[in-house]
Formats: C-alpha cells, structure tokens, sequence
C-alpha cells in the first residue's frame, strides 16, 4: 500500500507540469532520432571510394562505372600512398588498388585500405561489386 502510494505521489508530482511530462515522452524519441542518425551512416552516396591503377584496363573501368551506378563517388588518386593517405585523412571512406591490366582471363586481386572503424564499407563495395 504504501508502495504504490508512493509511486502515485510521484507520478503526479511528475505530470503536473507540462515540460516535465513532454520530456517524459518525447525525450527517449528524440534520443533515437539522434542516435539513428548518428549511426546510420552506410547510404552509398556517403561513401566515397579512392582509387588507383598503374593502368587503367577496361574490366576496370567497368568495375569502377559499377560503384558509380550504385551511387558511390569514386575518385581517382594519383598514387597508391596518396589513396592510402586519402583513407588515413577521412577524404576517402575506401581505397581500392586495382592491378595492371585487370582482366577476366587473367585475373588479379584487387586491394582494399578502410579505416579499422569502417570494415563495414568493405563489405559493402564488394556486395556492390559482386551483384
């Protein structure tokens, strides 16, 4: 008895003012809002893949037209350090090292550098890749 009186008392002392009720109610919600958006962050328009080929064959400039259409940005670096700094600085989200003459034939492996925060974003561009 004296429990549930006390969790009475409290509840109206809680809703008698209006802030306190709205808090109450809206707060966790927009605590969700804010952390959905601070953790959703894998939409292939935010990703933006560095690349860098000694040559340029046309298996990748087919790969690279790929991520494009998948809405990636993908820019070219000049160099294979300067992709890896690119990652290492933020400017790149990945940095993809395509071999020399990549052809289906042939074949060749193509290298990835991410951040060790964002692994996912591999996976992502070779699902990408791969479909």
């Amino acid at each position: 008895m004296k429990l549930t009186a006390l969790v009475r008392r409290n509840l109206l002392l809680l809703f008698r003012r209006k802030g306190a009720a709205l808090m109450l109610l809206f707060g966790p919600l927009l605590l969700i809002l804010f952390m959905n958006m601070a953790f959703h962050t894998a939409q292939p328009y935010s990703v933006i893949v560095g690349t860098y080929s000694e040559k340029i064959s046309p298996l990748s400039v087919e790969l690279l037209e790929a991520l494009q259409d998948r809405q990636m940005s993908v820019v070219h670096a000049h160099s294979q350090d300067s992709c890896i700094q690119g990652v290492q600085d933020g400017v790149f989200t990945v940095c993809a090292i395509l071999p020399p003459d990549l052809t289906v034939e042939s074949g060749g492996t193509v290298t990835f550098y991410v951040d060790h925060s964002r692994y996912n974003f591999v996976y992502f561009v070779i699902e990408s890749l791969t479909s």
